[in-house]
Parts: C-alpha cells; structure tokens; sequence
C-alpha cells in the first residue's frame, strides 16, 4: 500500500514537472535523422557528433520507431527508467520506511525532480547506479568477496553507464578498483 502511494505521488510529481529541455532537441534532431536514414548527425551530409550521450540517443531511436512520436516517447523512456530505478532502491531498502525516507530525500532534490523528465540521459544515469551500489553494497554488507564473474558483472554496468554519460565514469571508478583488487589472485 506504501509503495503504491510513493508510486502515485512519483507519478504526480514526475507529470507536474514535464518539461523538455531544449538540448533535448539536439539529440531528437540526430535521432529523427538517424531514423529516416541520413545518420548519425544534425545536419544530414556533415560528419559532425552532436550527442555525448551514445546509449540514450539508441534508446530514443528504438522508441522513435514504434511510437513516431519523439516527444512522449521520451517521456514515457524517463518516466519507466525512473519507477524501474526506484523499484531496484526499494527493494535494496527492504523496508517500507527506510524506502519512503529515501524517496522524501529524492523528491527534495531539485535536480532529481527537474532531470528526470528533461529528455536528457539522467532517467537512464539514475537506474544504472541504483543497480550498481545497490549490488555493491549488499556485496559488501553480507560480505561476500567479489569473484572475477562479479567483476565483469559490475564492470559492464559501468561501461554501460559510460556509454550513456561518459563523465559518470567517476561515480563507478572507486568501487571498481575495490572489486579489482579484493579479485586479484594472491
């Protein structure tokens, strides 16, 4: 019954606060020129890159496809990111207070509120850290030492984190090197 409620009140907020900022459009432009065959670019016939954020602009190109619709598609992309990203949080919390604690401080945060409706790649950035630290921390909660499969495991989280925002690196840099080394033959 909480979660429905935190789910509801998300789903307000979230509707309340849709906006598309306007370097948003930079990446529709490459993604509706990507679709209709004139690549990867913002002016067809230039080889000029004008998106950072390579796995987001994919995305909203597979969306593009089904909906044709660039705007709400990346509405609807923001928004599943976003319940999926809290979805893995909640459960990471097993409990419904500790749970409700964390969505009141995400919901004080002006950037989250703003950002995860802005049709920039932070729906996308939110999940895959939620899905990081989560596993890492019940890794090192319940103590259990990291194995080679779990390195390539966290490791091709954060390369898709890299894809998506390159300078996100940073935020995965620390605990990788922790499981490298606790993985490191003796």
């Amino acid at each position: 019954l909480v979660t429905g409620c935190l789910l509801a009140v998300f789903t307000y907020v979230f509707l309340a606060n849709a906006w598309i900022g306007d370097d948003a459009y930079i990446t529709f432009r490459v993604v509706d020129n990507f679709v209709n065959g004139y690549g990867l670019t913002f002016n067809p016939g230039e080889r000029v890159q004008a998106y950072t954020h390579p796995l987001w602009m994919l995305l909203l190109s597979a969306g593009y496809v089904v909906t044709s619709n660039l705007f709400y598609t990346t509405l609807a992309v923001s928004y599943a990111f976003c319940v999926l990203a809290l979805t893995v949080a909640f459960r990471s919390l097993k409990s419904v207070w500790r749970s409700a604690l964390f969505f009141g401080v995400l919901l004080s945060s002006k950037a989250f509120i703003d950002y995860t409706s802005s049709g920039l790649e932070y729906p996308l950035s939110f999940l895959l850290l939620c899905i990081f630290y989560c596993r890492f921390f019940s890794m090192t909660r319940n103590r259990v030492i990291a194995s080679p499969p779990d390195l390539i495991v966290f490791g091709g989280i954060a390369s898709l984190a890299f894809l998506n925002r390159s300078d996100s690196i940073l935020l995965y840099a620390a605990p990788l090197a922790y499981l490298a080394w606790t993985c490191w033959p003796a």
